[in-house]
């Protein structure tokens, strides 16, 4: 019989008390996808934590596991990555613990499946630890009354999207 890590049996947790939300309190609700299930993806020590992201028919977040479970939950904090700084909130489930949660995607309705969903995840994360670079200057005039700013993976990662 495998022994199993105790990493991996976090995970199995957190993938367990995130399907019982789903079954006990969001069943029905109109802003779950019915193509997705819920998935802890590419999670690995990162400084005092597990980082990785967690995909949930309604959600798609970046989770940091802490080591120190003393939080106050709902409290915000600024926590800097290779990438830059994003804002997570504490997050507590009694079967589970403590967790802060940034939102990548809330509600997940543009998802047509589990397999694209997940890739989107990969993505993130894979630029979620990357170094960011300082950015190159414009080479090209912007047209007069056209102020439109480029999508960085920083503005991909906190949800600013260009509109045009």
């Amino acid at each position: 019989m495998l022994e199993t890590h105790p990493a991996d049996a976090c995970i199995a947790r957190l993938e367990h008390t995130f399907q019982a939300i789903e079954r006990e309190r969001m069943q029905d609700l109109p802003i779950l996808n019915p193509n997705l299930q819920v998935k802890a993806l590419g999670f690995k020590r990162w400084q005092t934590y597990r980082l990785g992201i967690l995909l949930t028919p309604w959600f798609m977040n970046v989770l940091l596991l802490p080591e120190i479970q003393d939080w106050q939950v709902g409290s915000k904090h600024m926590i800097a990555l290779p990438s830059g700084e994003y804002e997570f909130i504490v997050g507590y489930e009694p079967e589970f613990g403590f967790y802060l949660s940034c939102s990548l995607f809330s509600p997940v309705l543009e998802f047509e499946n589990q397999a694209a969903a997940e890739a989107t995840a990969e993505i993130a994360l894979l630029h979620l630890l990357k170094q960011e670079t300082a950015p190159e200057p414009a080479k090209t005039e912007k047209p007069k009354g056209i102020n439109p700013e480029p999508l960085t993976r920083r503005a991909l990662l906190q949800g600013r999207f260009v509109r045009g």
